[in-house]
């Protein structure tokens, strides 16, 4: 089993690179999230067994009213009904459900950025302006896999697994910017 002292070891850097240590920390959250938490009968969440809608429904439904609100101001008629999106057009359903809240991904690059090189008082201001981001292009993701699917441009899987990828893309953007441009800018000065 790991120790303490290789745990610090990894925290601090030595024993990984720092693209090392993204991809791990990436992967270890990503396995940690499915097979903790799970999805239960009528939208309901779990984690451990223990139901944790009260946590996600609130999220999702925020999510699901602002991807309609635009949705409605791009000329899409659609009519939001809980966290489900429904075209008026056609009537086809897109369900918000609680994956799509980007918490998972939103504690991914809290954990990145948090074991990652460089001084804490610039990770106190870019993580907040990252999570920030992330959740602006959470919701643009959420918005255009909506709007390509009720356009008829792109079947839903299509756009929702891009979407996803894409959206792994923009975090690993934003740590990049991070070791390239912040914490090398600190140490070149």
């Amino acid at each position: 089993m790991f120790r303490s002292a290789d745990i610090r070891s990894f925290l601090s850097g030595s024993a990984l690179s720092e693209p090392a240590k993204f991809a791990v920390l990436l992967l270890a959250v990503h396995l940690f999230w499915k097979y903790t938490f799970s999805d239960g009968p009528a939208g309901m969440v779990f984690f451990f067994n223990t139901d944790v809608t009260f946590l996600f429904a609130p999220l999702t439904k925020h999510l699901t009213r602002v991807v309609g609100w635009l949705l409605q101001h791009s000329a899409c008629p659609v009519v939001v009904n809980g966290s489900r999106l429904v075209s008026l057009a056609d009537m086809e359903t897109i369900r918000v459900v609680w994956s799509c809240t980007g918490v998972k991904q939103m504690l991914m690059m809290t954990l990145i950025l948090s074991a990652a090189a460089g001084p804490w008082r610039h990770k106190a201001w870019y993580l907040p302006v990252s999570l920030a981001l992330m959740s602006v292009f959470n919701v643009l993701r959420i918005y255009l896999i909506s709007l390509l699917t009720f356009r008829g441009l792109l079947a839903f899987e299509w756009a929702h697994t891009g979407g996803k990828y894409v959206y792994y893309a923009f975090i690993f953007l934003l740590w990049w910017l991070w070791q390239e441009k912040i914490v090398t800018h600190e140490s070149d000065c």
